[in-house]
């Protein structure tokens, strides 16, 4: 038999047993008090009760009485000792300050607010903090920003003039994630909101039974169908607060209706979009892929490709916003990007245009992260040590240095800077905490040619963990960068991986730039969060087997594995998973993998049982069965549990040769597991925590 790196699980049942534990109930929260805050020059605020820590917005609606008298100042982040970011907001300007032992420092660059202050009229303010950016929305269009990472923590307070301030409130902002496939009862609720146009919910079948059919019983049977004769239909859901996402949706056009997604949506006539008009369409605007900025009721083409849609197939389409960018994609492959300088939060949704319609299906909402400056415009660096200059649209060195930019706190992200060396070295910094502690990849001339290192700075010493020789540019010119998966760092030059290794810990800090030499410079530098694989869709009522057992072989959550022989009873002419009166009659045996798997691989598994009963489990990677069935080379993970323990043992193999062992003491109930191998490293995490690793060939 031909070697296959197959994934094999053997598994006992007294420890994979599923049981569901209760949960505590948690005592309320005691009721905060604000304190009282009176800033020298501005008087006394009013705070609000809540600490803001992270990533938050302070809203509220404004009316000014007399826009000419109209002075808003907001504290942000106060702390004990008066240090504090502050707002100032007047008719004609609005800028973000820094306050620091009593002396205010600008921060970022000041911003109009023109019309959107009118008296008497209601406007919403938001003000966000987003990792270091601070933005000011006024009726959800963006006024000014500021970039700074000093202070984290701290009270929100304000003082108002000329104008009354309704409802202030504290909104704490996170990740998000939102998924529909318009597969529900008729019990259940849809999310979505019309604007305008005619939306329902439909049978993708046409024919006399598709009144019959039932949402649970198939892998695509309803779509969200949009039409309008004349204008635009509009639906949308989510949050105002809603940013930094990757909203996509499947969509099938009929006929010559034009189809779209929506993204900060605030309302009929502010939003942006992506807009894709058929191939066949004669219009000015046909076979055109389109991202727009509709403000005010007025639109302006950020960015357009040609190419258009044949009616009646499904395509994806996507759009991620981020940091000011915008970037759409078309079956999952970018096709347009463009700044957006308007919005900067809000809800998603779907457009069409026209009396044919355009059914939507399997939309999705997940982070999304990114930083992007090619130094051409607001100053967004600092200088944390030598000296730099800035001009045209370029950062250099004057001698050695370090310059210090945004943090990147993301668990699994890349970053590149395109570097260019005339002496010595230059690279991208991780992980910046302070000029002595951060992480280095840096592109190193040598006498005839160069290389590029991993160097890690701790308390001012510099060690050089990992190299690799590569061939000098005679351009100059060289992107480096990394890909950092929790602790795992891949070091690239060029878009190519050069070497792969592992760290103490995730480098999470500040994204940097270092030069060891004078006259280096640099013209570009970025980071990207990037997410977790899609996850593959089931019919919700094919996971159980026990009802579908036809199903089972293919559709339900353990289609990914062989029924070892023993647990097998036929049906019907088919082999299924027999039924079970106790756990201990599931017995140990081995289920093998139907696939093969190469490369970098999980595999992630529960252990409801954890803490109740006693058993064992072993999980291998990267082997394959001999002529008995019985494994044969790979890389093993054991794991055993006592009942009334909350201690996890944990021990990797490979063949007779231990590689490593541990025990986990777990302070809450379940047992989340992560076995996983990326290159030559072998990791096992607990509840998302790295409890072993082990280096293998």
């Amino acid at each position: 038999m031909k070697d296959r790196p197959l994934i094999l699980l053997v598994l006992c049942s007294a420890l994979l047993a599923g049981l569901i534990l209760p949960a505590w109930a948690q005592p309320p929260p005691a009721v905060p008090t604000a304190p009282e805050v009176e800033i020298p020059g501005v008087g006394k605020l009013e705070m609000l009760p809540d600490m803001a820590d992270g990533d938050w917005v302070f809203f509220g609606k404004l009316t000014p009485d007399d826009p000419e008298a109209l002075k808003l100042t907001v504290a942000l982040l106060y702390s004990e000792n008066g240090d504090h970011y502050q707002l100032r907001l007047s008719a004609k300007e609005a800028q973000f300050f820094l306050v620091r032992g009593g002396k205010a420092l600008p921060l970022g660059r000041a911003g109009n607010p023109g019309a959107l202050l009118q008296a008497g009229q209601l406007t919403e303010v938001s003000i966000r903090r987003d990792s270091w950016t601070l933005s000011l929305l006024l009726s959800g269009r963006l006024v000014c920003t500021a970039q700074d990472a000093i202070l984290s923590v701290g009270g929100l307070g304000y003082a108002l003039t000329g104008g009354k301030l309704a409802g202030p409130m504290l909104q704490f902002i996170g990740d998000m994630g939102f998924s529909d496939d318009f597969m529900r009862s008729n019990e259940e609720r849809s999310l979505w909101k019309p604007i305008t146009g005619s939306w329902r919910e439909e049978s993708l079948r046409i024919d006399p039974q598709a009144s019959t059919m039932q949402e649970t019983k198939s892998a695509n049977a309803f779509s969200y169908l949009g039409k309008l004769a004349q204008g635009r239909a509009l639906t949308a859901v989510g949050y105002w607060f809603w940013s930094d996402y990757h909203v996509s949706a499947s969509v099938r056009p009929l006929g010559k209706s034009v189809c779209g997604l929506l993204a900060y949506y605030q309302d009929p006539d502010n939003y942006l979009a992506l807009r894709w008009t058929p191939r066949a369409s004669s219009a000015p605007d046909g076979n055109r892929l389109q991202l727009i900025q509709r403000v005010a009721g007025e639109e302006r083409i950020l960015a357009e490709t040609p190419g258009g849609f044949r009616a009646e197939q499904w395509y994806r389409l996507g759009i991620s916003l981020s940091d000011g960018w915008v970037r759409a994609y078309l079956d999952d492959e970018e096709r347009l990007s463009a700044r957006n300088d308007v919005f900067r939060q809000g809800k998603c949704g779907l457009l069409e245009e026209g009396k044919d319609g355009v059914s939507f299906d399997d939309v999705t909402l997940s982070p999304w992260g990114y930083f992007a400056d090619d130094f051409s415009g607001t100053q967004r660096w600092d200088v944390s040590s030598g000296k730099w200059d800035r001009a045209n649209s370029r950062y250099t060195a004057a001698a050695a240095g370090l310059l210090v930019g945004p943090p990147v706190l993301w668990s699994h992200y890349a970053v590149t800077a395109d570097t260019h060396t005339a002496k010595g070295a230059a690279g991208v910094v991780l992980g910046y905490v302070d000029a002595k502690n951060y992480w280095l990849v840096r592109y190193a001339l040598t006498g005839g040619g160069a290389k590029v290192e991993l160097v890690q700075v701790q308390d001012g010493a510099a060690k050089v963990l990992a190299s690799a020789p590569v061939e000098r540019s005679s351009g100059l010119a060289q992107q480096v960068g990394a890909e950092v998966n929790n602790n795992l760092l891949t070091a690239h030059l060029g878009g190519s991986r050069l070497f792969r290794t592992v760290l103490p810990a995730t480098p999470a800090g500040r994204l940097g730039l270092y030069s060891s030499s004078g006259g280096n410079w640099f013209s570009f530098a970025e980071s990207q969060r990037i997410g977790p694989p899609p996850a593959a869709h089931i019919t919700k009522e094919f996971l159980d087997d026990k009802t579908h057992w036809e199903m089972a072989q293919w559709a339900t959550r353990r289609s990914p594995w062989l029924i070892p022989p023993a647990l097998q009873v036929e049906k019907d002419g088919n082999l299924i998973l027999r039924d079970f009166s106790t756990p201990a009659e599931f017995g140990n045996n081995i289920w093998w993998s139907k696939a093969d798997y190469y490369g970098d691989k999980t595999v992630s598994f529960k252990i409801p049982s954890f803490g109740i009963m006693t058993g064992t489990a072993k999980v291998v990677l990267d082997t394959h069965p001999d002529e008995n069935g019985t494994p044969t080379g790979g890389y093993a993970l054991a794991l055993g549990t006592k009942a009334g323990s909350k201690t996890l043992a944990l021990a990797l193999t490979a063949g007779d040769r231990p590689l490593g062992e541990t025990t986990v003491d777990l302070d809450k109930d379940g047992c989340k597991v992560d076995y996983s191998r990326y290159g030559q490293y072998l990791q096992v995490r607990v509840n998302d925590k790295l409890v072993l690793q082990a280096e293998v060939s």
